[in-house]
């Protein structure tokens, strides 16, 4: 029985935290130009300048890229969903034009159709594939949520450059919450060539600390201006994230989880009501009612998974300003109380009746 008690208790948090809703809050799906195969992207400079709270990042995007003699008209796509504000874009530093795909005939996709999945049943190229994760699948976007660049393009050597402004992500589904920056590389995969990546992250306006999965940077540092230089296909996805400073404490409160109070305050409460149960027992061998089997069987499940919550509370206040404060719907878990208390009650009955029956008959004898 005591075995059964501390499986249910292992089980609570899964249970409560079975129906969840998300805790991630997307912020601007910001990718790589898609090519078309007839051309040669022959380098890549990608600047991002943070600005002072972590809340937004200027982005501009530099291509370098050769145009054969049969050029086309749209020689790159974008896909950056959900920006602030304009998504401007210009060639040779001239300002030019850009639609959404929707609005282009889906036939002069017959370049790009390596990068989508076919559609049958359309007829057509629908979906785009852009990983935001290097440990994730790839998700899928309709070629409507993509921009084109509206201009011909003679043969040669062209610059083009888009600039809009990103939008942080922000991911809850840890104690400790996350704000980051994404920048897909997952197009480049399918250029017909990759000359070479030249990254700088400016983050001289804001004071908050900063990590990126890039590595060291070849110049400068992340408290000011720092450059990578890539002559392959670094990542996947680019990310920059705040890194949040903690107290010792904090940390150790997070490492240990409201679960880990709660079967701490559990076992407790389980070994002193076992005791109680058995001090009653020496004192009163023969009574058939034992007041520390009922009360200990109401209050102490309450207790226990009460102490989840108020765990809770307390490890986001030790983390501080960077604690997540999302627990989903664990104040479920209160509820549980109809399935451990009457556990509870029967396994702590059963050892107060085995106690009970145990008792030396001079005890027994003496009580009558």
């Amino acid at each position: 029985m005591k075995h059964l008690l501390i499986s249910i208790m292992f089980l609570l948090p899964c249970i409560a935290f079975a129906n969840m809703a998300s805790p991630l809050m997307q912020g601007t799906e910001a990718a790589t130009a898609i090519a078309s195969r007839d051309i040669d992207v022959l380098y890549e400079r990608l600047f991002i300048e943070i600005d002072d709270a972590f809340e937004t990042a200027f982005i501009q995007a530099e291509y370098d890229i050769l145009v054969p003699e049969n050029a086309t008209t749209i020689p790159l796509l974008f896909l950056a969903l959900q920006y602030d504000g304009d998504f401007a874009a210009y060639l040779n530093d001239k300002h030019i034009e850009t639609n959404w795909l929707g609005d282009l005939n889906y036939q002069q996709l017959d370049s790009l159709g390596k990068y989508f999945t076919y559609n049958t049943s359309h007829d057509d190229f629908t979906t785009i594939k852009i990983s935001w994760s290097d440990s994730t699948s790839l998700q899928h976007y309709r070629i409507d949520d993509c921009v084109y660049l509206d201009v011909p393009i003679r043969a040669g050597k062209h610059t083009i450059r888009v600039e809009y402004t990103a939008t942080k992500w922000t991911d809850l589904s840890e104690l400790v919450r996350q704000d980051v920056f994404k920048y897909s590389l997952t197009p480049a995969r399918y250029w017909k060539s990759f000359g070479g990546l030249e990254c700088h992250i400016k983050n001289t306006e804001s004071s908050i600390p900063i990590t990126t999965n890039l590595g060291a940077p070849d110049e400068g540092t992340l408290d000011s201006i720092a450059i990578w230089h890539f002559q392959k296909l670094p990542l996947e996805v680019i990310t920059i994230r705040t890194q949040n400073n903690i107290s010792q404490i904090g940390k150790i409160a997070a490492s240990i989880h409201a679960s880990g109070f709660m079967y701490f305050i559990g076992f407790l409460l389980i070994g002193l009501h076992i005791f109680l149960i058995r001090r009653y027992r020496k004192t009163n061998p023969t009574g058939c009612f034992s007041l520390p089997v009922a009360l200990g069987s109401l209050f102490f499940p309450a207790i226990t998974l009460s102490s989840y919550l108020f765990a809770e509370g307390m490890i986001d206040t030790l983390i501080g300003q960077h604690a997540s404060r999302f627990h989903g719907y664990s104040f479920l878990i209160i509820f549980l109380y109809v399935f451990l208390m009457p556990i509870w009650s029967i396994t702590a009955f059963l050892l107060d009746l085995i106690w009970r029956k145990k008792s030396p008959p001079k005890q027994q004898a003496k009580q009558n």
